[in-house]
């Protein structure tokens, strides 16, 4: 996760070709820990902490953007066709919600299907074979977009449990 998070941030610092930073895994394996502190770093960057054409300097988090899409908001509609373009975007916790409807899927695709060259950053509690069974284009898009980092680790908690019982 480390060595695909610094690839992410070498591409960013050298404006080389946009690629997406995709962190997959069980609950607790320091996921988003890690998209945050990539996200700190680059609203550290000169002019990204005011909303431009190109980027809104928040995060997505998708369960609640989700609930928010479903009660058609406004606002959340606006920033779904906005986000399609931001030259950055970080959505974390996709699929996290409960949708049996599939709302959640064709939102997902129609926003990362718009994402082809730009800088995203997404997390998810799934693994990419999981996601690959809720959709298969979405685990295609995924591995398109770039750097995968795909754990297969144990939660904090767990090591840190197992930890304090042997100490």
């Amino acid at each position: 996760m480390l060595a695909t998070t610094q690839t992410f941030c070498s591409k960013v610092k050298k404006e080389e070709e946009p690629v997406w930073l995709t962190l997959l895994g069980s609950s607790g394996i320091g996921k988003t820990h890690a998209a945050n502190e990539v996200w700190k770093w680059l609203k550290g960057r000169e002019g990204f902490n005011r909303p431009s054409h190109d980027h809104y300097p928040v995060k997505l988090y998708w369960p609640k953007f989700i609930e928010q899409l479903r009660d058609q908001e406004s606002a959340a509609r606006r920033i779904l066709v906005d986000a399609m373009s931001w030259k950055f975007l970080y959505i974390d916790d996709i699929f996290a919600e409960r949708d049996s409807t599939g709302f959640s899927v064709d939102m997902f695709a129609k926003l990362i299907g718009a994402r082809h060259n730009r800088f995203t950053i997404i997390t998810s509690n799934k693994h990419l074979k999981e996601i690959e069974e809720i959709d298969v284009r979405m685990s295609d898009r995924i591995l398109r977009g770039g750097l995968v980092s795909d754990c297969n680790l144990d939660s904090w908690q767990t090591v840190k449990g197992d930890y304090e019982k042997t100490a």
